[in-house]
């Protein structure tokens, strides 16, 4: 009890959300759609793309329609011109401009999926799909109406039209002159200087929201951490929820009952090559019973240590030889006969083990 004499609810702290997300909360929410992804960073992506797209080509697909468009111009006015002609017209045109714009919509398209593919990975879920009765909550919808990320949707979109105004007026402004005088200009000649005009100011806002996008990526994977934190109290169910997981604890015993068995079978091998600190591979061979030596136990790092320990146990002889031990340990599971390749090297290991044998006798 505080000095005031008021008691502190303890488990208002143990509900606070202080714990990062734990592997299987982060595979939850992947599952369910939720993952690090800016559609910001897309859209300028994509905005660059058109640009660049729209500069190597933009003249040549410019002068295609404008042929196309000049060719019929004089059409229209003549008496013969009727629906027919009108339908043709019309198609040619289409055809021009869907082969003009086939390329912008191939790079949007592709370097879309590409920046999606890199801030999320190959990420395929259909739950995103199914309807959320829970958003039909008026209380719950007034609350992220003036939620944290509502109000940083509000500044992101007050900024784009900053960014973007400013640009527009910076790049209208020093090309001002330039632009009044296309009244009086070729037509063709004045469509190739809007068209120059309007592709730079298009690069330029791209460029300049590159910020601004990169800020979006930084909120949304803060705001996505903080949407998967835990309590401590929710880390402790799902830690004990694992471990009384039937399966879980089925897997375990068996991976433990394989063990035992594995480090039984030292005491009967003939020879455990070692790494002679990183790896251990003990070998049996019996001629009347093997076609050729088994490998009936291996272990790296800590299980190599035990494997060994349990070698001086057993008194089975121990060889060091770096190489055939990586390779035994690398290309032989465990009750598998060696491969071919290694028969030469691992019979002057046997044939050693013998002669230190015979001389012990």
């Amino acid at each position: 009890m505080n000095p005031r004499g008021n008691w502190i609810n303890l488990q208002l702290f143990a509900q606070e959300k202080t714990e990062p997300a734990t592997p299987k909360k982060r595979q939850e929410a992947r599952r369910r759609g939720q993952a690090t992804k800016s559609s910001e960073i897309t859209a300028v992506a994509v905005l660059l793309a058109v640009a660049f797209v729209l500069r190597g080509n933009g003249s040549e697909m410019s002068r295609r329609v404008v042929v196309v468009a000049t060719q019929y111009w004089g059409q229209l006015f003549r008496p013969e011109f009727g629906p027919r002609e009108a339908l043709t017209m019309g198609g040619e045109l289409s055809w021009v401009v869907g082969q003009a714009l086939l390329p912008v919509l191939a790079a949007a398209g592709l370097v879309g999926l590409v920046v999606e593919m890199a801030q999320t990975g190959f990420l395929l879920t259909f739950t995103p799909l199914f309807p959320n009765f829970s958003r039909l909550d008026p209380l719950g919808g007034m609350g992220r109406l003036f939620s944290r990320r509502s109000g940083v949707e509000l500044l992101k979109a007050m900024g784009k039209a900053l960014v973007v105004g400013f640009v527009l007026y910076q790049g209208l402004s020093r090309r001002w002159d330039k632009i009044a005088g296309l009244v009086l200009a070729d037509p063709r000649a004045g469509m190739a200087a809007v068209g120059e005009t309007a592709l730079q100011l298009l690069f330029n806002a791209g460029l300049a929201m590159v910020v601004l996008a990169l800020a979006d990526y930084y909120f949304q994977r803060v705001d996505l951490e903080g949407q998967l934190r835990m309590t401590k109290q929710e880390v402790k169910d799902e830690v004990r929820e694992t471990e009384t997981n039937p399966q879980m604890k089925a897997k375990i015993r068996e991976r433990q009952r394989r063990l035992g068995r594995m480090i039984r079978a030292v005491a009967k091998a003939d020879v455990v090559v070692t790494n002679p600190t990183h790896y251990a591979v003990a070998l049996r061979y019996d001629p009347k019973a093997d076609a050729a030596p088994v490998v009936v136990a291996k272990g790296k790092d800590l299980l190599a240590q035990r494997i060994k320990e349990e070698a001086r146990k057993h008194q089975v002889t121990m060889v060091e030889n770096p190489v055939l031990a990586q390779a035994l340990y690398a290309s032989v599971e465990i009750g598998q006969i060696i491969p071919e390749k290694l028969y030469q090297a691992v019979a002057e290991v046997l044939a050693y083990v013998w002669r230190v044998k015979r001389k012990a006798l």
